[in-house]
């Protein structure tokens, strides 16, 4: 495992090195639940000893193999891991960070800041942030050296021409500047979750100890003393909000999809309520009774509900990225007007295109966009190659989704805008549920009437 630092190469530089260093936590994981042990721990016992209702009268114990017997060349015979889940602390990467020139002081910068009054320009001016400077009448980001992370869940796949997925957990500290919080060598992997494939329900085995470590900082935080620091300091951390994709967000945010019967939650449920309706699930003794109150409140027990302070309604953030652009906006080209434009439209808009001077990194539109791809496409392209190669009423349609983006994906937003934004996507959902009708409206399509108070 490689973990990748930055240290500086003399008082005015920092250059990224990487340190072939192992120390990562290592847990072998169960194949078959996902129970995580320590090393030592899977030595002893060898198969999975987890009870999954251990109330049940028929309760019995999971039983599968965690160590695989391999012989090795000289004969002798070693017991490996069939499946590692390497975790990171928090508190170690964060003191690696701390030790960077000036990365202290960047932290802080955003107390500097002038906000404006009526307009957004960064989590700073949102409810979520706001609500985190006193918490539960202590003070939290109103003091020095407190820290809020952002939570990030998502697969990629480590190996060329292999289905082989994997899923890294990330954490982004939000009191940089937004220009640098997402870059590389400031987010931290605090996980990487083995594959081959994706998890159906939940990850709460591998979200534990990330938990229980929040748990600690926000509670009793760390003393380090930094590289520049005269003596040691204290720090406290809190994870306050999550974006991932819709997929991942039912993972650890513990919601089921629209089959559900519930309501929306962020309608319908109070946080309160919402724990509560969890715990009483967590409780359940056995398979029926519990996916019976899933599926009647929409609701599945995570993790991240053993911190304290965490809302388990509001701190999920809608990403716009995923729910306007590869979701609503892929599927109105490949879906909805797959037999309204022939090959000739598909051709001519491509040809199109291809004669205004565009990076060469936007693709082709009849090929594999990515995100960023999508969005070009449908903010500054689309609006000019589709005309007259769609019916009127389609055309008319769509422009009102353009339209709601172009108000929505801004670096910088009013709260007048906000709302003429929020009315045309409102518009436009409901525009294309009378053209094409209900059973054409996607989840997605519901999601994007929260995206105003995400925002």
């Amino acid at each position: 495992m490689v973990a990748y630092l930055s240290v500086p190469c003399c008082s005015t530089c920092i250059y990224k090195v990487c340190i072939l260093e192992d120390d990562f936590v290592k847990y072998v994981v169960c194949s078959k639940c996902n129970e995580p042990y320590t090393l030592s721990e899977a030595e002893e016992c060898r198969t999975c000893t987890f009870i999954k209702y251990p109330n049940h009268a028929q309760r019995k114990l999971c039983g599968e193999k965690l160590l695989k017997e391999v012989v090795l060349q000289d004969g002798s015979k070693r017991h490996y891991p069939i499946k590692l889940y390497c975790y990171r602390s928090v508190m170690k990467t964060l003191q690696n960070l701390l030790d960077r020139p000036g990365f202290k002081q960047r932290c802080e910068d955003w107390r500097q800041r002038t906000s404006i009054p009526g307009t957004l320009r960064d989590i700073y001016d949102g409810r979520v942030w706001k609500s985190f400077m006193t918490h539960a009448g202590r003070p939290f980001l109103e003091m020095p050296k407190r820290y809020a992370l952002q939570l990030n869940v998502d697969w990629f796949q480590p190996y060329k021409h292999s289905p082989y997925s994997s899923r890294g957990i990330y954490l982004s500290l939000m009191n940089l500047p937004r220009s640098e919080r997402l870059k590389k060598e400031n987010v931290i992997t605090a996980g990487v979750i083995p594959g081959p494939d994706e998890h159906s329900l939940s990850i709460n085995t591998y979200l534990r100890p990330l938990v229980d470590e929040l748990n600690d900082l926000w509670k009793n935080g760390f003393k380090y003393k930094a590289r520049d620091d005269d003596k040691t300091e204290e720090y406290y951390v809190a994870l306050i909000c999550c974006s991932c994709d819709v997929p991942a967000t039912r993972k650890i945010g513990g919601f089921l999809g629209h089959t559900a019967k519930a309501g929306c939650s962020k309608r319908t449920t109070k946080n309160h309520e919402h724990r509560s309706i969890a715990e009483e699930i967590r409780q359940q003794d056995n398979m029926t009774a519990k996916q019976k109150l899933e599926s009647k409140h929409g609701v599945r027990y995570t993790e991240l509900l053993r911190l304290p302070y965490f809302n388990a309604i509001s701190s999920f953030v809608v990403d716009p990225m995923h729910n306007l652009f590869q979701g609503t906006a892929k599927y109105m080209f490949k879906t909805i007007w797959k037999d309204k434009l022939t090959g000739q439209d598909l051709q001519e808009i491509q040809d199109m295109v291809d004669n205004v001077t565009v990076p060469a990194s936007f693709g082709r539109i009849l090929s594999s966009f990515t995100s960023e791809q999508w969005k070009n496409w449908t903010l500054h392209f689309s609006p000019i190659a589709l005309k007259g190669h769609l019916p009127k009423k389609d055309f008319d349609c769509w422009l009102l989704f353009v339209e709601a983006c172009r108000l929505l994906c801004v670096s910088s937003i009013t709260i007048q805008d906000l709302r003429k934004g929020h009315e045309k996507i409102v518009e436009f959902c409901r525009t294309f549920e009378s053209i094409y009708g209900s059973a054409m409206v996607t989840p997605n399509m519901h999601l994007h009437i929260h995206l105003v108070d995400c925002i």
